[in-house]
């Protein structure tokens, strides 16, 4: 982690708090993407999908933790790469990560 998470000092930044949630919002929204298009960029007939986000869709009437019933794989691309990569460009103080993470989680 990025040092400033580590520090006490100050509250809760929110106006950092709603840039982390946008941008991992936005980062898991392009991995989605890319976990759907990734074998057609790449020419690997569906290997890719079929190993980390189909387990995904096998839910035809989804109930509210189907959600976090995903592959390995997939979950790394959707949730794993987007928190690493948010904690990475956007620096704040602990109490805002705590924010962030507490609605992320919610």
């Amino acid at each position: 982690m990025p040092p400033s998470y580590y520090a006490f000092e100050g509250g809760i930044q929110w106006g950092a708090v709603a840039v982390q949630l946008l941008l991992q919002d936005t980062i898991q929204f392009v991995m989605h993407l890319l976990e759907h298009k990734v074998d057609d960029l790449l020419g690997t007939r569906k290997w890719f999908y079929r190993r980390s986000h189909k387990p995904h869709h096998r839910f035809t009437n989804p109930k509210l933790f189907d959600a976090f019933n995903g592959s390995g794989p997939d979950t790394f691309c959707m949730i794993l790469v987007p928190l690493f990569l948010t904690a990475h460009l956007v620096h704040t103080n602990v109490w805002s990560y705590m924010a962030f993470g507490s609605l992320y989680a919610n």
